[in-house]
């Protein structure tokens, strides 16, 4: 009988730990689904905590069944066993999945990085440490970017492996996550990099560098002296009006990328809304340029559209798939339908923005910034990160600029836990409420780049 019992909780945690894998895999790609809000994705983080607290509840037997899935089960299990571990503090295990771990399978290291980003216990301050100043170079851009997730006071550490470190391949991690820590190397650190020919590294550096405030080698007129080499993004967030200048020039000249447009959105130019018109009808760059014609102007242009199912030529029944190859015809639902769903996107229409536009034309100043209507500054920002339907990429640029132009001081990351997020929101929202009057004559100001208060 107890070994009966015993093996019904074996299979009890391990149908624990396959739900928990549904519902990490799951809530991965709500966090960019457009037809979900962020608010919404807090009923997975719900679901897979109920399951994660099964497991610690469960005691050793359940830390058993998590181990044997570290080391055999897919990623979700992974982050779903590590999870527990760190809850159970367990270290002896913890260690024992670096010797087990194949860095080359990305959701592997994707699930061990998550899982540290949320359950990382304080208590594993020294062995944090100690990987980051002597690990294995991929067991320490994971850990640095968890300790930078969780603003652990390691910077210094960080900075002092990327310095000795400076003359071998540069993990964009590891610069990430010094970008987001304090340090006294930090800033000489990042100035290291700032010009490294990997654009995702150099993008990174730029960033911990505008963070860290004004500094000798990112003071703005250097940075926009630059511009040519500049990632177009740290234009948005930290450029005026000759960046904004310089960006229309690339998007009217045919030489914009999706950050070129993103970038004028963050900048809030009025003036560039014709030349993101002219982008709408270009297959690359349409989407992001109704997007960021909605971040600047606050137009809720949206339609109904229907997005076609893809499908596998492996998956069609013989009837469907001579029609697919003979006719170009595409799977059909019974009643005749194509596969596939109706989504509320904003319009790509250059008519519908060229008319909503010319109605509204007299409620903007050229010589005033917008965000979503209205004058630039931090309560837009805020609203912002507040907004359900917001993209994940435009909410944690929002917090960029709330740091970075007013050196708002409050960690936020847009995939956190939602529960997370609402309590960051909510200091957040104190923090506005209570230097904003000193915001005011800088409000919708081409001289938004400010001091601390």
């Amino acid at each position: 009988m107890a070994a009966t019992y015993r093996e019904f909780l074996i299979g009890l945690y391990k149908e624990h730990l396959e739900e928990a894998s549904f519902l990490f895999e799951q809530r991965s790609q709500l966090l960019t689904d457009r037809k979900w809000s962020w608010l919404e994705v807090a009923q997975f983080d719900d679901r897979l905590e109920a399951h994660l607290d099964a497991l610690v509840i469960g005691g050793p037997l359940a830390l058993a069944v998590c181990a044997d899935r570290m080391r055999d089960g897919d990623a979700g299990e992974l982050f779903a066993a590590l999870s527990v571990c760190c809850r159970q503090q367990d270290a002896p295990l913890f260690a024992e999945l670096w010797r087990h771990l194949d860095f080359s399978d990305r959701a592997r290291v994707q699930a061990v990085t998550d899982a540290l980003k949320f359950e990382l216990p304080n208590a594993w301050l020294p062995a944090c440490e100690r990987a980051i100043e002597h690990g294995d170079e991929r067991i320490f851009s994971i850990v640095a970017g968890a300790a930078a997730y969780r603003r652990l006071p390691l910077g210094d550490l960080v900075a002092a492996r990327l310095l000795n470190a400076a003359d071998q391949p540069v993990n964009p991690a590891a610069v990430w996550a010094l970008s987001r820590m304090r340090g006294n190397r930090a800033v000489e650190t990042l100035e290291r990099f700032w010009r490294h020919p990997d654009a995702e590294v150099r993008f990174n550096a730029v960033l911990g560098l505008l963070h860290a405030g004004p500094n000798d080698v990112l003071g703005e007129s250097r940075l926009l002296a630059e511009m040519e080499d500049c990632p177009h993004l740290v234009l948005g967030l930290w450029g005026d009006r000759r960046a904004a200048t310089f960006l229309r020039t690339q998007a009217e000249g045919g030489s914009a990328s999706p950050e070129t447009l993103l970038a004028l959105a963050l900048l809030g130019d009025i003036s560039a809304v014709r030349s993101l018109c002219n982008c709408l009808d270009s297959e690359p760059l349409g989407e992001t340029a109704a997007l960021a014609l909605h971040w600047m102007t606050g137009a809720e242009l949206y339609e109904d559209v229907f997005v076609a199912e893809a499908f596998d030529e492996k998956e069609l029944f013989e009837r469907e798939l001579a029609a697919w190859r003979e006719r170009g015809e595409v799977p059909r639902r019974a009643d005749g339908r194509p596969y596939g769903t109706n989504m509320r996107k904003l319009s790509q229409d250059v008519s519908v923005w060229n008319a909503w536009l010319a109605e509204h034309a007299g409620e903007f100043d050229r010589n005033v910034r917008y965000r979503r209507g209205r004058p630039y500054g931090p309560r837009p920002l805020l609203e912002c990160l507040l907004d359900p339907v917001a993209p994940l990429t435009l909410r944690q640029l929002a917090y960029e600029e709330l740091s970075i132009r007013f050196r708002c001081p409050l960690r936020f990351e847009a995939d956190s836990r939602v529960a997370d997020q609402l309590a960051d929101l909510r200091a957040i929202t104190q923090w506005v409420g209570d230097n904003e009057p000193a915001f005011a004559s800088a409000t919708g100001s081409w001289q938004a780049n400010l001091s601390a208060v």
